[in-house]
């Protein structure tokens, strides 16, 4: 959405209207992790998917919240030691 705004203000070229998917880690306690895969636009009723948990996605998470401080507040790697 803020894509689609920035666009607007700006005179840019806007971005592709939002397709309805996400995905949400989930931690287990301890060290498991688990990622649920949403679709809300692409079929009649909204669709989820659970997949793990798994090793991979703790390391998978981790470079996720890194990538997103980065981008949203400009620091690298501040959460690839939490």
């Amino acid at each position: 959405m803020a894509d689609l705004l920035i666009a607007q203000l700006t005179g840019g070229v806007k971005p592709p209207p939002y397709d309805g998917a996400g995905a949400c880690y989930v931690e287990l306690g301890g060290d498991p992790v688990a990622r649920i895969d949403v679709n809300f636009l692409s079929y009649d009723t909204p669709v989820a998917k659970l997949a793990g948990p798994s090793a991979d996605f703790v390391e998978e998470m981790r470079r996720w919240g890194s990538t997103r401080a980065e981008r949203w507040f400009g620091e690298a790697n501040s959460l690839s030691d939490a």
